[in-house]
């Protein structure tokens, strides 16, 4: 069990931050200093503590959840092991259930199309645990609609089975907007982080209605 619960945060790692190394880069540049910020789905944290001289600098305080518990126990360690550990919090939770704050920021690094409910989810932590005057961050991958889109909505959730990642859907803009509407979020700012013939990587900041 230790050695498949390391094994699926090395193939985690190895996967995928290097790309939300700069997601959490472009959010952390973003967030107002001396902000509490909840991060739900902080993963094994690497990404996050690659950005450790931002949360240093910014004075940042962060509190990361995550349903995985492998992952949850790699980024426990990785936080005593860093810089910023005095700053960065790793704990399994559930951002259906989740309480606390008030948190200046909440940050969704390409979690948000994977939970359940959630447009519900998205209303309920912006009454309950946004501060007033708080701001949410989605940093995103967008599919462009055409053929290529529905090939890959096709195959992207089978990656699950091949990487032990949960890529969740494809995601389209429209959907995605739809879902904030449906959660009386509004979105204040999109700006493209990357962007390639068939996709485009996004940083979304948006308020509560």
């Amino acid at each position: 069990m230790w050695l498949l619960s390391n094994l699926k945060s090395w193939v985690y790692d190895v996967i995928i931050v290097k790309m939300t190394t700069t997601w959490y880069r472009y959010v952390l540049t973003d967030i107002r200093p001396d902000s509490f910020v909840l991060d739900i789905g902080i993963g094994t944290a690497t990404a996050l503590l690659n950005n450790s001289h931002l949360i240093e600098e910014k004075r940042l305080r962060i509190e990361g959840i995550d349903i995985d518990e492998s992952y949850i126990q790699s980024a426990q360690k990785a936080i005593r092991d860093s810089a910023a550990r005095s700053r960065v919090t790793a704990s399994l939770g559930d951002a259906l259930a989740h309480g606390g704050g008030p948190y200046q920021a909440i940050y969704f690094s390409g979690s948000f199309m994977i939970i359940p409910n959630k447009a519900k989810m998205l209303q309920r932590l912006c009454k309950e645990c946004l501060a007033t005057g708080g701001t949410v961050y989605f940093t995103q991958t967008f599919e462009n609609e055409g053929f290529v889109g529905r090939v890959v909505k096709f195959v992207k959730p089978w990656l699950r089975y091949l990487t032990s990642i949960d890529f969740g859907d494809v995601t389209f803009w429209p959907e995605f907007e739809e879902t904030l509407r449906m959660a009386e979020v509004k979105v204040c700012r999109k700006e493209t982080m990357y962007k390639s013939l068939f996709r485009q990587h996004c940083m979304v900041v948006a308020v509560p209605k």
